[in-house]
């Protein structure tokens, strides 16, 4: 698992991107998941458990589990994301 922010420059703005990529032993991309901020990526993952959160307030935090690549990642219990089609 590997988790990626860049920035598009849109004009005179720039865009940030955030994504969770999950990479086969092989290093080829197997999943995707495109996330809206970079304080939704996940910061730990401990024994296929993802860990989300660290920078939200209040030390809430969410985990999710990952025995197998998921539909969608939820960063929240009512915020996920679909896996995005690889390109």
């Amino acid at each position: 698992m590997v988790t990626d922010f860049y920035r598009v420059r849109a004009a005179q703005q720039l865009h940030g991107h955030s994504r969770v990529l999950f990479l086969s032993p092989q290093h080829v991309v197997v999943a995707q998941y495109e996330l809206s901020l970079p304080e939704e990526l996940p910061y730990q993952l401990v024994q296929n458990t993802l860990f989300f959160g660290q920078a939200l307030a209040k030390g809430r935090q969410y985990q999710q589990r990952i025995d197998d690549l998921p539909l969608s990642l939820c960063v929240e219990p009512n915020n996920c994301y679909l896996k995005a089609a690889l390109k």
